[in-house]
């Protein structure tokens, strides 16, 4: 019996789970030992695009106010070998909220494995969310997590976004 599309085994909306990024033509699971997780270490990633295909994350912002947006960036297997590998390249980020829409780009190539910030935002209460298209100098694009906190407050009061679903 043939398997469809529709009859995948699904993550969040994402399939699951690719080996490499040869089988990561449209955003799929992935495994990788740095992603970000307490128990499962997974993350999103799609091939290079024309910025048609979006991953994204959401967020429920408890506060008006001025945000620092972090992202996690897993790293990638090739990091620091020659030419021969993939490369990240640089990455185009939407944030939005009930006031408005922002367009950041996320230097992938001088990352830090983990927390990198994106800036600091004035945001609306309410649902943020920030996605991530295919477009990229690069060869691929990663979404694994990221982190809202806000400026002049606690720890305490980050708040981690999940993936969303994107048909």
């Amino acid at each position: 019996s043939g398997r469809g599309v529709e009859d995948e085994d699904l993550d969040h909306g994402l399939p699951t789970p690719v080996r490499g990024l040869s089988g990561a033509k449209r955003w799929s699971r992935m495994t990788y030992a740095d992603a970000y997780g307490k128990y499962r270490r997974t993350m999103a990633v799609v091939t290079s695009g024309a910025g048609e295909r979006t991953a994204g994350f959401r967020a429920e912002l408890m506060n008006a106010g001025q945000w620092e947006l972090e992202y996690y960036f897993p790293g990638y297997a090739g990091r620091g070998r020659r030419s021969t590998s993939r490369s990240p390249g640089t990455w185009k980020l939407t944030i939005q909220d009930s006031s408005g829409e922002r367009e950041v780009e996320f230097d992938a190539e001088r990352a830090e494995v983990g927390w990198n910030s994106l800036g600091r935002f004035e945001m609306a209460t309410g649902e943020a969310t920030v996605s991530i298209s295919d477009e990229t100098d690069g060869d691929f694009i990663q979404a694994d997590a990221i982190r809202w906190t806000p400026v002049n407050r606690g720890e305490s009061d980050e708040i981690a976004a999940v993936m969303r679903d994107n048909p």
